[in-house]
């Protein structure tokens, strides 16, 4: 049986890395966030420092290492090696997630929701880009697995992962202080010693770093110096509506003139908190509005030109039903999800940072399907109803920019957008 589970996951493994090299382009083009981090990996490379033009600390340094080193074994600015490699190490998400499933839910469960990541286009395409959020997912994924399993040693590897993940992508910095909440909730002074090595393994992680920041910056930077722009540009979007773009003003050139990443990023996070004070109205349509974009079935990050994100759009009703059924299973499984919505909240929400809570969605996703069978009288019902939920969703594929329309006018007659 355990031989018949091995070579499961390798053919898994394999058809998952086989979809990711298919996708991967011939000619490699990079855009938007990619430039910087392909900026700060030749800088590396280099031997020049952690540097993008004038900038010294703005994103956390472990992606652009991963790139840096890629470009020294296989040649400066290869990226398709980049790719590759993210192809192999992405595809282990899929295994991953039938493990995680098959341990409350059960093999078929597993089966379902390892099968829906596969075809996970989004998924698939960010091991082709020169963005974290292949490798993100993949530790980040790691750490909730270990969580899961919860034993002493696999508690030690939750909090390597959580610190290996927020040295990827700084959101996840409190994630681990949630996690450890999670624990002494469920098991209480067992959980509490469980939390506090998750806790200590994880700080761990980040001491040699903020050891670092403080050496350069004199002050405590735990990961990064992004955290006030990033804020700043979560509450003043472009047009008042649009998020993830560099937003440039009379105050964010003043603090670029301030000489001090540390120095920026205070003075934005403390204008943006005294226009929160002034105008508490203005910030209930842009929570609202990160929420939509948060949960939005189009994919203008990711996929690009706002494609309609088929899966996701049909796995999500099935995801709020087994939500509903999963009762005492379903709290592990709330818990990063719930601190996702709550970090698009904060700074802002897109398709491209919900990618890492997706299989968590999947998951849930396939026990609702199955459970739907479970309850309906007869099979033929069920799929009925599967067949009528995928040929609504190929045709807002198909139709996706008149669907766009219609919803834009909605939300512009009701100002929120």
């Amino acid at each position: 049986m355990r031989g018949k589970i091995i070579w499961f996951h390798l053919i898994l493994w394999g058809v998952a890395v086989a979809l990711r090299l298919w996708m991967i382009p011939a000619e490699p083009q990079l855009r938007g966030d990619e430039s910087d981090y392909h900026a700060f990996a030749v800088s590396l490379e280099e031997g020049r420092g952690y540097r993008s033009e004038e900038q010294t600390y703005t994103r956390p340094p472990l992606y652009p290492m991963f790139v840096a080193s890629v470009y020294r074994l296989f040649g400066r600015g290869n990226l398709k090696a980049v790719y590759v490699i993210q192809a192999l190490l992405g595809a282990l998400v899929c295994n991953l997630v039938y493990e995680m499933a098959r341990r409350p839910f059960g093999s078929a469960v597993a089966l379902l929701a390892s099968v829906l990541m596969l075809v996970n286009f989004p998924s698939i395409a960010t091991s082709t880009l020169l963005l974290t959020e292949c490798l993100f997912t993949l530790c980040f994924l790691g750490a909730f697995f270990s969580l899961q399993k919860g034993t002493q040693t696999d508690i030690v590897f939750s909090g390597f992962f959580f610190g290996i993940a927020t040295l990827i992508k700084g959101m996840t910095f409190l994630l681990p202080f949630v996690a450890a909440g999670y624990l002494i909730f469920l098991h209480g002074r067992k959980g509490f010693k469980k939390g506090m090595v998750l806790l200590g393994i994880f700080l761990l992680c980040l001491l040699p770093l903020a050891i670092r920041n403080f050496y350069v910056h004199r002050t405590f930077v735990p990961v990064s110096t992004q955290g006030g722009y990033a804020f700043y540009s979560a509450y003043h979007p472009v047009d008042g509506k649009v998020f993830g773009v560099n937003v440039k003003d009379e105050r964010t050139a003043f603090a670029r003139q301030l000489g001090s990443e540390t120095e920026m990023s205070a003075y934005l996070f403390q204008k943006t908190i005294e226009d929160i004070r002034e105008s508490p109205a203005s910030l209930i349509r842009l929570e609202l509005l990160k929420f939509l974009y948060f949960w939005a079935p189009f994919d203008w990050e990711i996929l690009g030109d706002g494609r309609y994100h088929i899966l996701y759009g049909f796995i999500f009703p099935f995801f709020l039903l087994g939500l509903f059924l999963a009762k005492g299973k379903r709290l592990f499984f709330l818990v990063p999800i719930l601190y996702f919505q709550g970090m698009a909240l904060l700074f802002y929400g897109s398709p491209r940072f919900r990618l890492p809570i997706e299989p968590f969605i999947v998951i849930l996703g396939a026990f609702g399907l199955l459970e739907l069978f479970q309850k309906l009288p007869r099979r033929s019902m069920g799929w009925a109803i599967v067949s009528v939920f995928l040929v609504i969703h190929a045709t807002l594929a198909a139709f996706s920019e008149p669907f766009k329309r219609l919803l834009a006018s909605s939300l512009h007659i009701t100002g929120i957008w």
